[in-house]
């Protein structure tokens, strides 16, 4: 008896911690291509065709704190119900990175892979999201 308890105990803790993981590191379990901040900094700089992809809240987006200089606000819960009717937009960025950045990097993952649904090929994820990009203090766009 002790051992079928011990068993179910040691399932159930096992089972948790897939869960956790795949819920607060979803590109563990999902080989979502990352990105840090600095790194997004770099690529924005370089000239490179960026898009980047806000999926916070607008009122996040345009808080005092502020967005990545010229992203694209899209919350997360819009994204799919939107993605036909900004799919023909989609369409001039085929060959451009596509960058998602949303608070903590838990929403950003899941708005990626819709996005490569649609087509899209080149389809990377902020790892820490904002909270990252405002603790590297990185340049910020206001409104």
């Amino acid at each position: 008896m002790t051992t079928l308890l011990l068993s179910m105990v040691l399932l159930t803790g096992v089972f948790l911690v897939i869960l956790l993981v795949s819920i607060y590191f979803p590109s563990v379990v999902s080989k979502i291509a990352l990105i840090s901040p600095d790194e997004l900094n770099t690529l924005i700089s370089s000239g490179e065709d960026v898009v980047v992809l806000d999926v916070r809240a607008p009122e996040h987006f345009g808080d005092q704190r502020g967005h990545v200089p010229g992203a694209v606000n899209i919350p997360s819960w819009d994204l799919r119900g939107r993605i036909k009717e900004i799919e023909y937009e989609l369409e001039n960025y085929r060959g451009h990175v596509v960058v998602v950045i949303c608070q903590s990097g838990v929403h950003a993952p899941g708005a990626s892979r819709i996005l490569k649904k649609a087509g899209m090929e080149r389809v990377l994820v902020v790892k820490g999201g904002m909270k990252r990009w405002y603790k590297e203090n990185l340049p910020t766009k206001i409104g």
